[in-house]
Formats: C-alpha cells, sequence, structure tokens
C-alpha cells in the first residue's frame, strides 16, 4: 500500500480501562507490543465509534490505490474484540521508542492527566478505571483478509482512578444494585454508636 498514510486524531468518550501498559510494554509471546490500553464504552457509545471509524475508512479508500488483485475484506478489522461477557473492547497501542530525523532513538511516555488536566504520575491503571482516550486512527492493508484500522494511543485522561490490583465490583462483572448486605450502612451504624458514647 504505498500510498500517503490516512490519519485522523479524535478523543474517545468515557469507557472502562482494561488492561493498561502505560509504563511499561505489553508483550506476547516474548515479544514486545508497546504500550496498550483497552477501552469498554458504553453500547451507544460502541456503535457511534464503530460507525465513526467505518466512515474514515471508507473516505480513506477513495484515496489508496490498492495493486491489481488486492481488494479490502467485508469485515475490515477495526482495533476490536469482543470479551467473554460479550461486549466490545477498542485497544489502542503506541510504540515505546520514536526515532528523530537525525537517526536518534527516544524513550517515549504516554501522557496521563486527571479530570482538570492535570498530570499525573501513575505507572499503572488499574481495571476499572474510568478513562478517555486521545487517539489517532489510520488505515491499514497487509493482505485481503487483514487490513482495517489501527488505533494508536497518544494520551489518556483519568475520571475515576482505581490503582492497579483494586478492582472494582463492576470490574468484575458484579452488579452494583443487587439487595443484600452493605458494607456502608455498619460504617453510619458504627459512627452513631461511637457518638453516642460521648
Amino acid at each position: 500500500m504505498a500510498n500517503k498514510r490516512h490519519y485522523i486524531a479524535g478523543v474517545t468518550p468515557a469507557g472502562l480501562a482494561k488492561y493498561a501498559f502505560i509504563s511499561k510494554p505489553e508483550t506476547w509471546q516474548g515479544t514486545e507490543v508497546g504500550y496498550s490500553v483497552q477501552i469498554k464504552m458504553s453500547e451507544e457509545d460502541t456503535k457511534a465509534f464503530i460507525e465513526q471509524l467505518t466512515d474514515e475508512l471508507e473516505k480513506a479508500k477513495e484515496s489508496i490505490e490498492l495493486k491489481p488483485g488486492k481488494r479490502w475484506s467485508k469485515e475490515p478489522s477495526m482495533s476490536m474484540r469482543t470479551d467473554a461477557e460479550g461486549n466490545i473492547l477498542f485497544k489502542f497501542k503506541a510504540k515505546t521508542t520514536i526515532t528523530t530525523r537525525g537517526g536518534e532513538t527516544i524513550k517515549r511516555s504516554i501522557p496521563v492527566v486527571d479530570a482538570k488536566g492535570h498530570p499525573m504520575h501513575i505507572t499503572s491503571l488499574g481495571d476499572g478505571s474510568i478513562i478517555k482516550v486521545a487517539y489517532s486512527a489510520s488505515p491499514y492493508w497487509m493482505s485481503n483478509n487483514q487490513n482495517g484500522m489501527t488505533l494508536y494511543l497518544r494520551a489518556i485522561q483519568v475520571l475515576k482512578y482505581v490503582p492497579y490490583g483494586a478492582g472494582t465490583a463492576e470490574s468484575f462483572g458484579f452488579s452494583t444494585d443487587e439487595d443484600g448486605y452493605d458494607v456502608t450502612e455498619d460504617a453510619t451504624e458504627e459512627f452513631v454508636a461511637d457518638d453516642a458514647e460521648f
């Protein structure tokens, strides 16, 4: 695909972070993949994001000239997968280094900011954190069966921070509106009882 790369840039809707590699690279079978994060959006936002990527790919196809015999697949990849619960996860990735025009290799980092835009100096991000992803997307063509849109990770905004390993009820797949025991009620009762002693 010897054509000028077509890039778009944007910010995702808010969603749940999964499998975030923001300071140490992800590896697969001993090979470094790079920085990456997956995000689960609402059903409505997921549908809209797929439509946006599909529209951008169709626009890009108009300026991409494939050699005779080469073609785009009927269902090109949109850098997403479906997990065991049926949720669609989008995966964004980035290289751990960049090479300057002078040939120098520089280690890069992924900017992470809080809801107010302040830099967050964290080395990990736990599943269940609520984030937005600043990204760029570009079409790719490797073969008639392997083509679509690649999602590149540029930065992350954290709206709700969950430390790595902590997890949340939602991240484990639990509902939070079940009838039954509520630990916060115990905390309230203990506070009232302690206060009554004075």
